[in-house]
Formats: C-alpha cells, sequence, structure tokens
C-alpha cells in the first residue's frame, strides 16, 4: 500500500527558514546586541577626549607656578640703617641688614660718645668723653614676609670708651664692655624705606679697665677703675631703605 508524502505545513518552513538563518550567520545571538555610538557623534567625542586625558601625563607638572605661588617664593632683601635717635641717648648708630623672608642679621656701629645720656652718665667732675665707640652684630626674626612687622631680636654689642682728665689728674680711663641684649620693635614699611622704633633690655659686662698718664702726667698709678657693669636698656628707631 503506498503512501503519499505529508507536505510541509507553511508554519514548519518558516521556523525551518529563520533557524538556517540564524545557524548561518556566525558570531550572532538571540540576545541583545549593546550598540556603540558612531564615532563622530557627540557623545564619542567626549569619551575620546576623556579616555586621552586618562593616559596623558599630569598636567600639573607642566603648568606654570601661578602668581601667588611665585610671591610666596624666597627672595634676598638687604638694607642700610641710621639711628639718629641715639644723639639723645648711648650714640647714634649706622648699620646694614641683610636676611631672606623673616629672618636677618644686622652689623652696626655707635659713635657711643657722640650721645648726649652717654655724656651726662660716665664722665665725672673735671672729666670729658675722648671719641668712644661701639660694634654691634644683632640677628631678628620678622613676623611677616620682606621683613616687615612685629619683629624679636637678639644681639651684642661691643663698646669701647675713654675719658679723660686732661688737666687736673692728667689721665685717661680705657675700659671695654660686651652688652649681650634682647630686642622688641615694630617695622613699617613704605616702599623702599622704613620706620622702625625698637627697645632693648641687656647686661653691660665689663671686659677690661685701666687707667693711663696722658699731657704729661705721672699720677694714673694712684687711680684704680672701678666696675661699672649694669644693666642696660635702651631705646632706637631706626630709619632705612632697601635694596
Amino acid at each position: 500500500m503506498s503512501q503519499t508524502p505529508r507536505p510541509y505545513s507553511r508554519t514548519s518552513v518558516s521556523c525551518l527558514g529563520l533557524l538556517g538563518v540564524v545557524a548561518l550567520t556566525p558570531g550572532r545571538s538571540l540576545a541583545a546586541v549593546t550598540t556603540t555610538p558612531p564615532s563622530n557623534t557627540p557623545e564619542a567625542n567626549t569619551a575620546t577626549s576623556a579616555s586621552a586625558e586618562s593616559l596623558s601625563p599630569s598636567k600639573a607638572a607642566d603648568t606654570p607656578a601661578t602668581p601667588s605661588a611665585r610671591a610666596e617664593e624666597d627672595h634676598l632683601h638687604g638694607g642700610v640703617f641710621l639711628d639718629p635717635l641715639g644723639l639723645l641717648l648711648f650714640g647714634p648708630r649706622l648699620g646694614v641688614e641683610f636676611g631672606g623672608e623673616q629672618f636677618a642679621v644686622a652689623a652696626s656701629a655707635r659713635w657711643f660718645s657722640g650721645g648726649a645720656l652717654s655724656k651726662s652718665l660716665f664722665p665725672g667732675q673735671n672729666e670729658s668723653f675722648a671719641f668712644s665707640y661701639g660694634l654691634g652684630l644683632r640677628v631678628r626674626h620678622y613676623a611677616q614676609r620682606g621683613l616687615q612687622g612685629l619683629h624679636l631680636g637678639v644681639g651684642a654689642e661691643y663698646l669701647s670708651s675713654r675719658i679723660e682728665n686732661p688737666s687736673v689728674a692728667k689721665i685717661a680711663t680705657l675700659s671695654s664692655y660686651l652688652v649681650p641684649q634682647v630686642e622688641l620693635g615694630y617695622r613699617y614699611q613704605v616702599g623702599h624705606f622704613y620706620l622702625n622704633p625698637a627697645a632693648g633690655l641687656g647686661y653691660a659686662a665689663e671686659l677690661s679697665a685701666e687707667v693711663i698718664d696722658i699731657n704729661g702726667g705721672t699720677n694714673s698709678g694712684q687711680f684704680t677703675s672701678s666696675d661699672k657693669s649694669t644693666v642696660y636698656g635702651s631705646v632706637a628707631l631706626e630709619l632705612g631703605a632697601t635694596f
């Protein structure tokens, strides 16, 4: 008994055709496929730029210092100053100062016998103050950069004095002192000029003393020099210019 082949239904053919297409397409699946935006779209350009920045060297290393950063760099400062107030006290001073932004070292010379207070305190009756001088060295720390504002300092000064009795005793007394001291002051800066009031406190320690004959006198052996070591305090008013 012969059998007639059963024809495929339209639905079966359609299913087989779909399976054939999927099977013949390599790398494809029925799962959802992630799409990538074209390279010329704004999204792609943004992503490419971000990736390039992440791979490039740090920009901070190549970026020049800002003006505020450059302002914080240390510089050397120098200046000269005069203390005219010394004419009323222990002699005027002339000095120079060099330093960085907040620390400075200064050296000064004093006309010790040129002060009105010196002349009234040291010479006695029939005595006069001959040329006497001082040499000082100090270190200061300033609260503000550029050697300005409040400052605290330490220093020392060597003083050499000569007091003469030229007519009666015909002698001269030679003395030397070392004066360590601390000081406190404030500097007002205006352009390249400044005003610097300060006060100091120290101790004048006598280093040496001797009596010598002058003007043909022979009485030096009859005199002795008394130790005049004492607490020392003073004020100053420095007028200076920086460079």
